[in-house]
This record gives structure tokens, sequence and C-alpha cells, in this order.
């Protein structure tokens, strides 16, 4: 007996490695289809609503796509605007760089320490440039991938009534209600997590934005969509947005106490909206235990890199209530609460 669980396990474990190289290989097509299946939970209520408005399914389902393909075209385009003001600013945060380094020298000049013959003005220049062309690139990724999602809605919920039929076809009832209830409570989930992470992320990015221009950063922007982007992944998202901000901030402005203040208040934004007002908003809805949803955000960026990590609490909480919903592996969904 111990011996069959033995090779069972060992099954698992070779189908769940194979899995991960799968999704791992053809990310570029399962990324944005699993984005799609996650939105589309989120629009389904909209969806009945109309419904029950008497309103056709297929206007609705365009008109929320057009309102989606608008908005980020919308912020697309703005992207690319602020990202063409790099080569022109360029000269300019040169200027901004001399004097960052005059002002670093100040500070250590009671140190006895020189530091202007290791760094060099148009060096740290060319750094902080691409730096911000990469913000840019991977944010404007996030975004053609989001594209492609919508592409893949258009299929995915006129759909969904047809599915939900053919596996009402092959399952008895108790397993079609079993089903239907699984279907639900994902549905839940996801939404009520999407939506108050979209409020939180949108107060966080906004707030940091409005003190970024107070100390009058460069690309303000592009900050905040980094704010904005990654306060979906847990506990590390918005500190690295913060770490990203001040290591820009430091190569163009210098040392000083304008960093120590922008720091303190930048920490303090992030503390306020994820650690104070999204618990109260949120409550533990997901039920994930923080070890799971560490692991979890660990495995996903290995399969799919920060797309992976954004997407990996939806997945988790998607993958932990089909297991409630399994007598077989009802246990492993209590282990992950």
């Amino acid at each position: 007996m111990s011996e069959n669980k033995l090779v069972n396990a060992s099954i698992i474990l070779i189908g769940v490695v194979v899995l991960a190289l799968v999704l791992k290989a053809l990310q570029s097509f399962l990324r944005p289809f699993v984005l799609a299946i996650i939105l589309s939970f989120l629009l389904m209520p909209l969806i009945r609503l109309s419904k029950k408005k008497k309103i056709p399914a297929s206007i609705t389902i365009i008109g929320l796509i057009l309102i989606l393909v608008i908005s980020i075209s919308s912020v697309v385009s703005l992207i690319v605007k602020e990202g063409s003001k790099i080569d022109e600013n360029a000269l300019m945060q040169q200027g901004h760089m001399q004097g960052a380094i005059n002002n670093i020298q100040s500070v250590l000049s009671k140190a006895n320490l020189n530091i202007n013959q290791f760094l060099n003005p148009e060096k740290i220049n060319m750094f902080a440039i691409s730096l911000v062309q990469s913000l840019v690139q991977a944010i404007g990724a996030i975004f053609s991938e989001l594209f492609l999602a919508i592409i893949f809605m258009i299929f995915l919920i006129p759909s969904r009534e047809a599915f939900m039929k053919n596996v009402g076809k092959n399952l008895s009832k108790p397993k079609m209600d079993k089903f239907k209830s699984a279907i639900s409570q994902t549905e839940k989930s996801i939404r009520d997590y999407l939506r108050t992470k979209s409020i939180i992320s949108l107060g966080t990015a906004i707030t940091s934005a409005i003190i970024l221009a107070f100390f009058k950063a460069d690309f303000i922007f592009i900050f905040a969509l980094l704010f904005f982007i990654l306060n979906f992944i847990p506990n590390v998202g918005s500190f690295v947005a913060v770490g990203l901000a001040l290591v820009f901030y430091i190569l163009t402005h210098g040392l000083g106490m304008n960093i120590l203040w922008l720091a303190l208040l930048l920490i303090l934004v992030q503390i306020l909206f994820g650690n104070i007002l999204e618990p109260k908003i949120a409550g533990d809805k997901l039920n994930l235990s923080p070890i799971v949803i560490l692991l979890s955000l660990l495995i996903w960026y290995w399969i799919w890199g920060i797309v992976g990590m954004i997407l990996a609490v939806p997945i988790t909480s998607i993958i932990k209530i089909i297991l409630e919903h399994t007598d077989k592996t009802k246990k492993a969904a209590r282990l992950m609460s």
C-alpha cells in the first residue's frame, strides 16, 4: 500500500514538473489566454445583468471590449509619448547628473573621499536612460499581452454557455452542481480580488505620482504605471516600485534630505494602502496562506516572469477552489489555507 502511494506521488510530481515546463515553453500563447479567462470572470456579472435588462449579449460584449481597447490604447499612447521624451531630456539629465555628483561629493567630503574619478556623468546618464527605457518596454509588453487577451475574450465569453451545456451532458446532476459551484466560487473570488486590488493599486499609483510630482521627479506617468502594475504582486511588488523610483531619483537629483523625505513618504503610502486599507476592504476572501502566496510568486515567476507573478494569486486561488470541490484533494486545499 505504501509503495502504491509512493508511485502515485512520484507520478504526480513528474506530471507537475512536465506541466510547468509546458507552461513555460508556451508562455507567449498561454499567458494572454489565462489572462483572458481571469478577465472574463470579472466581466460575467455585467453580461448577466444586461440579459436581465433584455439587452443583447453581443452588444454588451462589443461595448465592454471597445471600452477595454480604447482604455489600453490611450495608456499605450501615453507610454509612447512619455518614452519619446527620454532622448529629448538626455542632455538636461546629464547636467542634473553632474550636479548630483557634486551633491554626493559634498556629503562625502568630510570623510576625505573623492568620487569624481569613479563616477562618470555620461555613463550614469546612460544607465538612467536605459533604466527608463527598460521600464517602458516592460510596461508596453504587458499591455500588448492585454490586447491579445481581449482577442481571446471575444471567443471565450460567447462560448461559455455552450461549454457549460456540453459539460452538463457528460456529468451527473450532483457532479454538475459541484462544477457550477466551483465556477461560481471562482468567479466571485477572482472578481472580489481584482476589484479590491485595482482600487488599492490605483490609489497607491495616484498618491505616489502626486508625491513624485511634488519632488519634481522625471517620468512620473511611467513610474505611476509601475506602481499600479507591481502592486498586483503581493508583499514585494510595491516596494520594488519604490526602490526603482528612488534609484532613478538619486541618479537624476543626487543624495540629500529630499531623498530621505521621498523614501519615507513613498513607503508610508505603501503601508497605508497595502497593510492598512487593503486588509480592511478585502478581509481574507481568498483565504490563502502567506507561505503559499510566497511559493506561488516564486514558481510563477520562474514559469511566466513578471506577468506570472501578477497572475500568481488568482491562479493559485483557482487551483485551491478546484481542489476544494474534489473529494480526494480537499486535504490539500486545507493545507493552502
